[in-house]
């Protein structure tokens, strides 16, 4: 009935005050109006407004604005190592609060309609991929007008477009991650990942990033250039990477011409 109380619909546990709650409404065919402001205080007078406690120091933000934020990219093919290495970095530095960037990360939390969520990652990511690309680019927007530490878990191989993601975090101490294994490592690597993970990116997609792929420097925007890959030096993952983009063009270049070899055969059909 409206305007009638209808009661207490549960009791918060004492020990939630020292955590941060984040209030959900789930109805159907009703319309609801949510105030965290003057109205809401006039209701109940035991009880702030979110951004008047915030004023006064009653309650602070769960991750304030830290005063050198930190942009930590990732640069790696696929099965190099790249989320691995993220997961424990993240948890041996606890006190960083990292947020993550990674397409990844999305895909794993998307579905499709008809699409089993375990095990086929190949048709999810050609499925979702171009929608998970999407909704990053818009946590991109976001991101750099936020003072915070940023993992940004992606392959970011191609130096055109390195260079214009970071050109967004000015005034961020920006470090590259580099992440390069041999040739056979990383088939070995991809081939467990899909028996066990039913993880597997298209043969094309990897092909097409090692032929485009070159290393991180300073000239990108970097303070800093890292390797926790497989080849830790820089002459070593240099030689690796140049050995690599030479047989991927190869690759890539044949499969272009078989692929305009049958479509011209079968327009002439």
């Amino acid at each position: 009935t409206m305007g009638a109380s209808l009661g207490s619909a549960y009791v918060v546990d004492a020990a939630a005050a020292e955590q941060g709650l984040f209030p959900h409404v789930l109805l159907k065919n009703v319309e609801v109006e949510v105030a965290f402001g003057k109205r809401l205080s006039d209701a109940f007078a035991d009880f702030l407004p979110l951004q008047q406690a915030v004023a006064t120091g009653d309650v602070t933000p769960c991750r304030p604005p830290v005063s050198e934020p930190e942009m930590l990219m990732l640069v790696g093919l696929p099965a190099s190592g790249k989320s691995t290495w993220a997961e424990q970095h993240i948890a041996e530095n606890p006190d960083k609060g990292y947020y993550v960037l990674s397409t990844n990360a999305i895909l794993e939390r998307m579905k499709v309609a008809g699409l089993a969520r375990n095990r086929n990652y190949t048709e999810r990511f050609e499925t979702l991929m171009p929608e998970a690309t999407e909704v990053l680019s818009k946590l991109l927007d976001i991101a750099p007008t936020r003072r915070r530490h940023y993992l940004w878990d992606q392959t970011n191989v191609y130096p055109s477009a390195r260079r214009r993601k970071l050109s967004r975090f000015n005034n961020f101490v920006k470090r590259a991650v580099c992440f390069v294994c041999k040739a056979d490592t990383l088939e070995a690597r991809s081939y467990r990942r899909a028996q066990i993970e039913g993880k597997l990116v298209p043969e094309e997609a990897v092909k097409e990033m090692a032929a485009n792929f070159h290393l991180p420097s300073s000239s990108d925007g970097f303070k800093e250039v890292l390797y926790e890959g497989e080849l830790r030096s820089d002459g070593a993952a240099k030689l690796q990477v140049e050995c690599d983009r030479v047989a991927a063009t190869q690759w890539v270049s044949a499969q272009r011409k078989r692929k305009a070899e049958a479509a011209w055969a079968e327009v002439s059909m």
